[in-house]
């Protein structure tokens, strides 16, 4: 199996649990195949279809909402995507190379198109792969703090990849509502500059009660500097700059109080994520996962609650 292990709303690691009515089947189907009597036989058959009926029944009357947020695995590089209901949203979009990592998750997924891309800044390994994607016509709308002339605009350019001519401009203080149970709150930039990593889009994510918080690359300095009114609280935090130690301080985490973290890295020569970022985690007892070391993370969020699953 792919999936090993899982963090729950209590933040406990446990391994995926086997639904109780569908051990019964099993268990009942193979004593019936066993047991020669044919009245035990038809006693365990009746069990199995009872512990079948019991199934069915309870994934048609309970059914609850869920929707998904997977933090794929783009190497040294960050990108999160958001299935809600029929709608597909991209927060970044990890290096270039990685549109095809995108385009066979969205295969995998049955997603055609993402419905909006956020792009949390202009560095390559947060962008490029949005790009591709967009120049492969697979993306409707994109947002970000900052589209101008700056160094950052120069490298994409430089790289060769093809810019669209407008994004929309998104800062401190914009909403963008998808539906009753999805929208995100833009907390910062407020007056963006060149695009570089301060001028990160941090984003809100409210998905029915659980709140998700992405940070892009920002620095501790501009951590300071953003009202912590709104995120007092917060369920699952995307730790800035892939686990860089001039982000994710100590006071921005006695500020959040967070359950768990999302750490998107690769191998890399800066030495992320830092010895100093993990144990600020650990001293303030946040669990987290690393996507060089777990894959791709994956945020089950229903209408009370939340867990993560890996995979390698």
């Amino acid at each position: 199996m792919a999936d090993f292990g899982a963090l729950d709303t209590f933040g406990r690691l446990k391994l995926r649990q086997i639904p109780v009515l569908m051990l019964v089947f099993v268990v009942c189907l193979i004593l019936s195949i066993l047991i020669s009597s044919g009245f035990k036989r038809r006693i365990m058959l009746v069990f199995s279809l009872c512990a079948v009926s019991g199934l069915l029944t309870h994934s048609l009357i309970y059914q609850d909402n869920r929707s998904c947020i997977y933090f794929l695995n783009v190497g040294q590089g960050d990108c999160a995507l958001i299935v809600h209901n029929d709608i597909s949203i991209l927060i970044d979009g990890g290096n270039t190379g990685n549109g095809e990592t995108i385009e066979k998750t969205m295969d995998h997924l049955n997603i055609s198109q993402i419905d909006i891309a956020f792009i949390s800044h202009l560095d390559t390994d947060h962008c490029a792969g949005i790009f591709e994607l967009w120049n492969r016509n697979k993306i409707d709308r994109m947002f970000t703090s900052f589209w101008n002339e700056s160094d950052e605009m120069d490298q994409l350019k430089k790289s060769g990849i093809k810019l669209p001519e407008n994004v929309g401009i998104l800062t401190k203080g914009d909403r963008v509502r998808i539906d009753q149970d999805l929208c995100f709150d833009v907390l910062w930039p407020k007056a963006p500059s060149d695009g570089g990593n301060d001028d990160s889009l941090v984003l809100l994510c409210e998905l029915y009660k659980t709140k998700i918080l992405f940070t892009g690359d920002i620095s501790i300095e501009a951590e300071e500097k953003m009202d912590k009114s709104l995120i007092c609280d917060i369920d699952v935090l995307k730790v800035a700059h892939h686990g860089s130690r001039f982000s994710t301080s100590d006071l921005f985490l006695d500020d959040i109080k967070t359950d768990a973290a999302i750490i998107s890295v690769g191998y890399n020569h800066y030495g992320h994520p830092s010895r100093e970022v993990l144990s600020r985690l650990v001293s303030h007892q946040v669990d987290y996962f690393r996507t060089d070391e777990n894959g791709c993370v994956e945020l089950n969020v229903s209408d009370d609650a939340w867990k993560l699953d890996y995979y390698f």
